[in-house]
């Protein structure tokens, strides 16, 4: 089993990113609610765990611009989920690997997003909140979406970049 955990301080000595996770089992099963007391946190990476719960209050870290719950099982009924789709200052979101088998509608709240990882769920459409994603310049989805793509894609002019696995 490969293993990481990193932690990198801002000028303030204040954590500014939290990378840890485990390939492929990690034993992460929540997102410590201690992570709310880190308001300068930019960067939050817990890859390859368990996670099934976000935790309620996420939202409230005002300079998270880095999600990458990337290989966990979030489901769209995952306890709290849509606390992650009402952080403004957030610009990377990955929910690859997951058992989404829907996009939640609230998505369209981030019009910060710049980049955002969707393959490997179960889901074959998107929501039609997707339009307001503005700012998204780069997306990842599985090929079995394409069929549905094009109503929720063709109002975002700034994708640069559409990624199908």
């Amino acid at each position: 089993m490969y293993f990481t955990s990193l932690y990198i301080l801002n000028d303030q000595g204040r954590i500014r990113l939290i990378c840890y996770g485990h390939h492929y089992d990690g034993d992460v099963y929540k997102i410590p609610e201690s992570v709310l007391e880190l308001e300068d946190l930019e960067i939050l990476q817990l890859t390859a765990n368990k996670i099934f719960s976000i935790l309620e209050g996420i939202h409230k870290l005002k300079n998270l611009k880095y999600i990458d719950l990337s290989w966990n099982r979030i489901t769209e009924e995952s306890e709290d989920i849509r606390s992650l789709f009402r952080i403004p200052t957030l610009r990377y979101l990955n929910l690859s690997g997951n058992e989404l088998i829907e996009v939640p509608k609230e998505i369209g709240n981030l019009r910060n997003l710049r980049w955002l990882d969707l393959t490997n769920n179960k889901f074959k459409t998107l929501p039609n909140s997707m339009k307001n994603l503005t700012s998204l310049e780069s997306i990842c989805l599985d090929g079995k979406v394409l069929k549905n793509l094009t109503p929720e894609l063709e109002f975002l002019k700034s994708i640069n970049k559409i990624s199908l696995n």
